[in-house]
């Protein structure tokens, strides 16, 4: 399923969610250019609450170790790391951990 993002009429991007189970879900961020920062940061915080008024109990994502912006922007936006999976992506030809963020909602 997806969600797009509005900040009042403007799309700043989408969270792209996969259901594992009817409490535990998957999320992806997209946020466009105009999207990022603290905007980025607040819809997190909201895409947070949406789920869990939704039925999700427990949200994560996986982000290469190498996108510092975006575990700072989950962070901030409420997720934990909670996880390595120790070289799972290929990034110019080396193998790299992605981080995995968390919340119990």
């Amino acid at each position: 399923m997806h969600v797009l993002v509005h900040d009042n009429d403007e799309l700043i991007g989408m969270f792209l969610l996969v259901m594992h189970s009817n409490i535990k879900w998957e999320a992806h961020a997209l946020m466009l250019p105009n999207g990022r920062g603290r905007r980025a940061v607040r819809a997190y915080r909201e895409g947070l609450e949406w789920c869990k008024a939704n039925g999700c109990r427990y949200l994560y994502g996986v982000i290469p170790e190498d996108n510092h912006g975006s575990i700072q922007i989950a962070v901030l936006g409420g997720m934990q790391k909670v996880g390595v999976m120790a070289n799972s992506i290929m990034r110019g030809g080396l193998l790299i951990d992605e981080i995995i963020v968390g919340k119990v909602l």
